[in-house]
């Protein structure tokens, strides 16, 4: 067999691995689920260790597939922002906040509340303000709660790239488009945190920032043991998962929409000059592609609507493969809107209104 790579994409439900030949055709792919935590007030948790475990189960049912020491590079993407506190070693020190855990929202509205210059010009590059579901946000309510000296902030896609090459560094993508990075404006505006009670953020923080497609580095000897992979395989830095869907759908020419569905919705169109309009995230500068702006809105519950309707309707064994397919024939006598019923996506409050 020919060599291949490994995309590798962590949703908020299931991790997926995809293996490609140097031409793009896929040769296998294995999904392995995980458990979200739906704790009540805002509180949606995911256990990081989880995720590790379902990448080297993965990797091992791969394994009785293809040949692995034919893997020549890996690249992941990830939901973004998951966080996770851990400690001087990257040792989780808790669950993870999930991407759509909304405990920050007082810090949320303490950064937005700031009239000062400075932050209204930081904010005019994400649509006037932050959401409670971005790194920027959580790592306010982290510092507010948790003593951080000698820990770490990280993101799901860092802590995952960390664990592969034991090198920590941040994604371009997300650090643009939830961190408040700006390329065009020298990356990070420390004295934006300082005005918003994030200084010295970066001690806690990767060093370094990566563009998409950059190489982060080798994939550590313990950890190609512990995966069943050859010495030697490369990590190129991943981003966001819905924006490098961007890149699978070939849909990153002006004037391409991407709509990308999944536990949320997601609208995603490139523009060659920034344009600031509140109500839409962004213009997010250059997080996939240089000298391209980033334009974002979608809706915070879509997919994971489905999800709680299979949980409260159907049992553990009717929650098969085929649940769609008997679902789709269970509805087909049922009128549009019967009875007069509706559902609302604001169930995790709302993200973009455009």
């Amino acid at each position: 067999m020919s060599k291949f790579v490994a995309g590798i994409d962590f949703g908020t439900q299931s991790l997926k691995i995809g293996i490609y030949d140097l031409k793009g055709k896929r040769l296998a792919i294995e999904s392995h689920s995980f458990k979200t935590n739906f704790l009540g007030k805002r509180l949606v948790e995911q256990d990081p260790n989880e995720w590790w475990d379902g990448l080297v189960n993965c990797f091992s049912k791969l394994s009785k597939k293809i040949d692995l020491d034919n893997l020549e590079a890996i690249s992941v993407c990830a939901t973004s922002s998951t966080v996770l506190l851990t400690d001087k070693d990257l040792v989780p020190l808790q669950n993870a906040l999930s991407w759509m855990d909304s405990r920050s929202i007082s810090e949320e509205e303490f950064i937005n509340s700031h009239e000062s210059p400075l932050v209204q010009h930081v904010l005019k590059y994400s649509g006037g303000k932050v959401s409670a579901e971005w790194m920027i946000v959580k790592a306010l309510w982290l510092k507010n709660n948790y003593e951080l000296t000698g820990k770490y902030i990280v993101e799901q896609l860092d802590w995952i790239n960390y664990k592969l090459t034991g090198l920590l560094v941040a994604s371009q993508c997300n650090a643009t488009c939830k961190w408040t990075y700006v390329q065009s404006e020298g990356g990070f505006s420390q004295s934006f945190f300082e005005e918003i009670g994030l200084d010295h953020i970066e001690k806690v923080w990767p060093k370094q920032v990566l563009k998409v497609g950059d190489l982060i580095g080798e994939v550590d000897p313990k950890t190609a043991v512990e995966l069943g992979i050859k010495k030697g395989v490369l990590v190129f830095q991943g981003g966001v998962d819905a924006h490098i869907g961007m890149l699978g759908s070939a849909s990153v020419d002006y004037g391409s929409l991407c709509l990308i569905t999944g536990t949320s919705f997601v609208h995603l169109v490139h523009h060659p000059e920034p344009i600031f309009k509140d109500g839409l995230w962004g213009p997010y500068d250059s997080p996939i592609i240089d000298e391209n702006w980033l334009i974002e809105g979608g809706q915070k519950s879509a997919g994971s609507l489905i999800s709680w309707f299979l949980n409260e309707f159907y049992s553990e064994e009717e929650r098969d493969e085929d649940i769609f397919r008997t679902i789709n024939e269970e509805i087909k006598g049922i009128p549009i809107v019967s009875d007069g019923l509706l559902i609302l996506d604001h169930w995790e409050g709302n993200r973009t209104h455009y």
